[in-house]
């Protein structure tokens, strides 16, 4: 289908996200019998999961199909340095570093206080489990005052459930399920506080930092996957070496008053200036290039 739209349609380049088995290999193959340039915007800082199967998976993919679409792409665009210089270091030549993109518009800060919960947005599935959620709420637990507020779903959730009882934390914890883009500025907005540390580099942009950082809303999170360069730690952030530390970083932020005022003050910044505008005209520009090249 896809083939039958380019021969169609006769676009002047093919845009896929990465890495995504099959859509953007999809994409590659058109790429190779139409002759249509192809560029690719590549995510993930690795594909492992510290799972025996599913990393064996990913190895034969990373070094076949990935590996054949990486060759065709003509240009590879990523949102940090870390994916260029460690995870795509064999295709440096192709690779345009451009800044995050977030839809200002929607995701927009408001100045009125925010509420007084600890954020976690995510999927809560086997395949997601390295996102941290097991960590944060061993975490809660040594915060008797904190509360925690979880949007997101998936065949882990009745476990994490299971857990936050276990812990003793249940009336703490707040499951609220998956939640629709409309409702996410909304969740950003009612935290004091969104917490993202995933234990591997899988995520090396995640959305959710620059979302919650877009509606005002101050990110704990961890050094992976190049997750630092999208922040400002100290000032919109603070920044972890280490899940160890996390329960402390938790405590003592949401207890510093000034340190919580000064990290919404920073927030509220970031949030105004996380426009589109930037992103995408460089993201333009790259494609138009490659087309007219």
């Amino acid at each position: 289908e896809m083939l039958a739209i380019c021969k169609k349609q006769s676009p002047d380049v093919i845009f896929a996200h990465t890495p995504v088995p099959f859509f953007a290999d999809c994409a590659a193959t058109v790429s190779r019998k139409t002759k249509i340039p192809l560029v690719l915007c590549y995510h993930a800082g690795t594909l492992y999961k510290r799972n025996v199967i599913l990393d064996t998976l990913s190895f034969l993919y990373a070094h076949s199909l990935e590996k054949k679409t990486l060759h065709t792409a003509k240009k590879i665009i990523v949102y940090n340095h870390f994916l260029k210089e460690n995870t795509l270091r064999a295709h440096k030549e192709k690779i345009v570093v451009v800044g995050p993109v977030v839809d200002s518009s929607f995701f927009s800060p408001q100045e009125e206080l925010p509420g007084r919960s600890v954020l976690f947005a995510g999927q809560l599935s086997k395949a997601a489990s390295w996102k941290g959620l097991s960590h944060l709420l061993a975490a809660i637990r040594e915060i008797p005052r904190a509360h925690l507020r979880i949007a997101g779903d998936g065949d882990l959730m009745s476990h994490y459930q299971e857990e936050a009882s276990r812990l003793g934390i249940a009336h703490r914890v707040q499951f609220l399920g998956s939640l629709s883009r409309e409702e996410m500025p909304s969740f950003y907005r009612s935290g004091t506080l969104l917490v993202y540390t995933p234990t591997t580099q899988n995520d090396a942009s995640p959305f959710v930092i620059l979302e919650s950082l877009a509606c005002g809303t101050p990110v704990l999170t961890i050094d992976k996957g190049g997750i630092s360069s999208l922040i400002r730690p100290g000032i919109d952030s603070v920044l972890i070496d280490h899940h160890g530390e996390l329960q402390a970083a938790i405590r003592d932020t949401l207890q510093d008053r000034d340190l919580m005022a000064r990290l919404r003050k920073g927030a509220l910044e970031t949030g105004y200036s996380l426009g589109e505008e930037t992103g995408s005209r460089e993201v333009e520009e790259v494609l138009l290039n490659v087309a007219h090249g």
